[in-house]
């Protein structure tokens, strides 16, 4: 059982019955004020020993996805504090394969041609005091066979994301105070990129060769543009052979006290 599942399922339980308890004069009167400090106290000593008495999952765990004749897939990353390496890779016949230290939740489903993949880290903990202090390791190998959809929902993590050699359509990114190296596709015909980010270190590589269309929007960010290769217009940033590009890319951000390179 999770740690915050197990925590408020104890704290909601203990509430209800006190309750109810004193709803129907079973109480004596007044002891609902020693009722609250008792349960600040458990609270203040879960916080405390809790990390100690369960520890995280340090295990490697492996997964490996097959295609089984998916076309195009869509694949969903919640990943919490901790490293995140995405690159190509997967083996003939595989969709994603991958190695996982601090636990992972796989789903998968398919609907028609389309496999919907969703890889959420395990024992998410969202309780102060009880977080997976060391966080989610995941190197994650993905397949070159068929177009793909990429996700990432991320938080204080470390993530290094290299699409060069894949046929990735759509790429979303909402991250908090993370850094984000990613390099794009560079022979996927168009990709559309869209980054919502909050006190995150953001970098964007496109491939040589590959055109771009730029927009920044909003917050303190620091925004650094290669203006060589995307020169400044009338409130956006674009290659001189964005028209006519065989690859091309459409980048989106929003931000708050970011840093951001596209580059």
């Amino acid at each position: 059982m999770r740690k915050n599942t197990l925590f408020w399922g104890i704290v909601v339980t203990v509430i209800g019955i006190t309750l109810l308890a004193n709803s129907i004069g079973v109480l004596p009167q007044g002891w609902l004020n020693f009722f609250w400090a008792g349960l600040l106290i458990f609270a203040g000593l879960w916080f405390l020993i809790g990390p100690r008495l369960f520890k995280p999952n340090r295990e490697e765990e492996t997964l490996d996805l097959p295609l089984e004749g998916a076309r195009r897939a869509s694949i969903r990353f919640n990943h919490g504090a901790g490293r995140l390496s995405v690159r190509d890779g997967a083996g003939t016949g595989a969709l994603l394969q991958g190695t996982f230290v601090g636990g992972v939740q796989p789903t998968a489903e398919r609907l028609g041609d389309l496999a919907e993949v969703h890889l959420k880290a395990d024992n998410l903990v969202i309780v102060p005091g009880l977080l997976n202090t060391e966080g989610f390791s995941w190197d994650v190998r993905l397949t070159r066979e068929i177009p793909l959809e990429l996700k990432f929902e991320m938080g204080a993590n470390e993530a290094q994301v290299d699409l060069t050699h894949l046929k990735v359509a759509d790429i979303k990114v909402e991250t908090g105070a993370s850094s984000l190296v990613m390099m794009l596709p560079e022979q996927a015909g168009m990709t559309r990129v869209k980054v919502e980010c909050g006190a995150a270190s953001v970098r964007l590589r496109v491939p040589e060769g590959v055109a771009a269309h730029i927009e920044v929007s909003s917050g303190l960010m620091g925004i650094d543009v290669n203006t060589s290769r995307f020169p400044k217009r009338d409130g956006f940033y674009e290659s001189d052979s964005y028209a006519t590009a065989a690859n091309r890319v459409d980048i989106f951000v929003e931000g708050g006290a970011a840093s951001i390179q596209i580059l």
